[in-house]
């Protein structure tokens, strides 16, 4: 009997070890590449506040907000909005709109919308058609946006998906409106994003916004697109551009830019303004001392 149990537990181990195997995605410990980089001390821990000077960690600074920096584009686009609407309703009304109304809320009370926020009710009037016609496929593309596969895996494009790409593309073909046009053109690349098709989402923005002359927020954003789902080290080279026009995701461009292979990156620039964002980005980066390199930079270009 016990030489029995002896080869039951070999043969059972022997399965266990040379059987092939395959590994499961599940939930588990994750950190984001830049949430922190190092530490000497963790005076947090030890309950030693004297050796915070020693002590470095982007958590630790900014109690964990990886979104510390300051964003405007939201502030922007609703800039946008009011010019282009000539000031006719309020911008209290278009944020609440725009970025503080989430799409499954407006769609089940848009008739309230409509009777009680000056924006709407200021889209719904003739004449402003195609602008009101923009704004519903904007939250239709939201709603989607914000319902992940929570096991971030690949979707195919989707029939919802699809149908939006169509409309969206007949709507820039027939639109006159350099505002809408522009806009138009990123939620197509959000689209293309969604569908994983990011050949298009390029030709979206080479051809129909890259060419644009704006100060909009929108090819910035469109820009962060393009950065996001370009393969190799030409993304952190589009995320210094990104950086460098400042006002959207500047946290995340630094989380995602891969300061070892600065020397690699800076072959891309075209000239020392570039230079020198691409080396700002490595300093913002750098968990030591780097104070004549911060000279260098300074001197090159003292707005840095």
């Amino acid at each position: 009997m016990r030489l029995l149990k002896i080869f039951i537990v070999l043969i059972t181990s022997s399965f266990i070890l040379l059987v092939p195997k395959k590994f499961a995605m599940a939930c588990g410990f994750w950190v984001q590449g830049g949430e922190y980089r190092f530490w000497l001390l963790q005076p947090d821990l030890t309950n030693e506040p004297d050796l915070t000077p020693f002590f470095f960690s982007s958590g630790y600074i900014y109690r964990m907000d990886m979104t510390a920096a300051v964003e405007t584009f939201e502030n922007k686009n609703t800039d946008e909005w009011y010019e282009e609407l000539k000031h006719k309703t309020s911008k209290k009304d278009i944020n609440a709109l725009l970025h503080e109304t989430k799409s499954q809320v407006f769609f089940v009370h848009q008739k309230e919308f409509e009777r009680e926020n000056s924006f709407l009710a200021l889209l719904k009037k003739p004449g402003n058609n195609e602008l009101y016609r923009y704004f519903i496929l904007s939250k239709k593309l939201e709603e989607l946006a914000t319902n992940p596969d929570p096991w971030d895996e690949d979707r195919p494009p989707s029939p919802i998906s699809n149908a939006l790409i169509r409309e969206a593309d007949s709507m820039y073909r027939s639109s006159h409106s350099s505002f809408l046009k522009l806009r138009i053109a990123y939620q197509l690349m959000r689209l293309y994003a969604i569908n994983g098709q990011p050949e298009k989402l390029h030709r979206v923005y080479d051809a129909w916004i890259d060419p644009v002359k704006t100060n909009s927020w929108i090819k910035t954003a469109a820009l962060y697109r393009k950065a996001t789902h370009t393969p190799g080290l030409k993304s952190d080279y589009l995320l210094s551009k990104v950086f460098d026009r400042g006002g959207y995701y500047r946290s995340q461009c630094l989380l995602q830019f891969h300061t070892r292979h600065t020397d690699s990156i800076l072959l891309f620039a075209k000239n020392h303004q570039e230079r020198t964002v691409i080396n700002a980005m490595e300093v913002f980066n750098y968990p030591g001392r780097c104070l004549a390199r911060l000279k260098s930079i300074y001197s090159g270009e003292p707005g840095y």
